[in-house]
């Protein structure tokens, strides 16, 4: 990165800060944000950052796979919609986060989204401690349409719960009503519609479902024990 795109970025960040924080806080940049990225920020929106500001905690469009073409990165909040960072994190190239109307999430310490990945919350998602997005994945809490199935009309959004120390591979969806215990793993282009609570397993396929149990996350055997 060069001086141009350095200070670039520094502008962007800044003025992203001042959206949420105060002009001391604004100037520490404790969000930086890639000057490319298209930013809609609209009136009662939220950003709180638990822990203590310092610069650069959570970064959006930067550091990601260098062998994925890349799109433009994309952060909406539509009124009433929050986030919450519980420290730091990382959004790669050409993320879209996309926040409906009231819609809220929730963030822990150490996650890392690669390129391309899409996060569009109509309700409310959970992503606890060091989950691994992989690129090109979709977490998504609505369907978009109401559909009736044999006059029943089938609820389109829900909500969304990725516990501590997840991964989620690349190419992956994850849809509403979910939720994925600690340390899984989510197999490659795989759909997940339906709560898995187990610890440990592997879930894979279209549906997904469990194909692996006593699953062990070498990278993050620090975290087994709960803080």
């Amino acid at each position: 990165m060069n001086v141009i795109e350095r200070t670039l970025n520094a502008i962007a960040s800044f003025r992203f800060c001042l959206y949420f924080f105060t002009l001391k806080d604004a100037l520490k940049r404790p969000i930086q944000i890639h000057w490319k990225t298209k930013v809609c920020i609209e009136k009662n929106t939220s950003i709180e950052i638990k822990s203590p500001l310092k610069t650069n905690m959570v970064k959006i469009g930067f550091t990601g796979a260098e062998y994925i073409s890349s799109r433009q990165a994309i952060f909406v909040m539509k009124e009433g919609s929050k986030i919450i960072f519980e420290n730091e994190c990382e959004f790669g190239p050409g993320v879209i986060i996309y926040m409906e109307k009231n819609s809220q999430m929730i963030i822990g310490d150490g996650l890392y989204a690669n390129t391309n990945c899409t996060i569009r919350n109509t309700n409310r998602i959970v992503f606890e401690d060091h989950i691994n997005i992989g690129w090109n994945s979709f977490i998504n809490t609505s369907d978009g349409h109401e559909v009736s199935i044999d006059g029943f009309v089938k609820p389109h959004s829900g909500d969304i719960f990725i516990r501590r120390c997840v991964w989620i591979t690349s190419n992956c969806t994850i849809n509403k009503n979910t939720e994925i215990g600690a340390f899984s793993i989510v197999g490659q282009h795989s759909i997940v519609g339906k709560k898995f609570e187990q610890e440990h397993v592997l879930i894979a396929g279209c549906p997904a479902k469990v194909v692996k149990s006593n699953v062990l996350r070498l990278d993050k055997q620090q975290y087994e024990v709960q803080p």
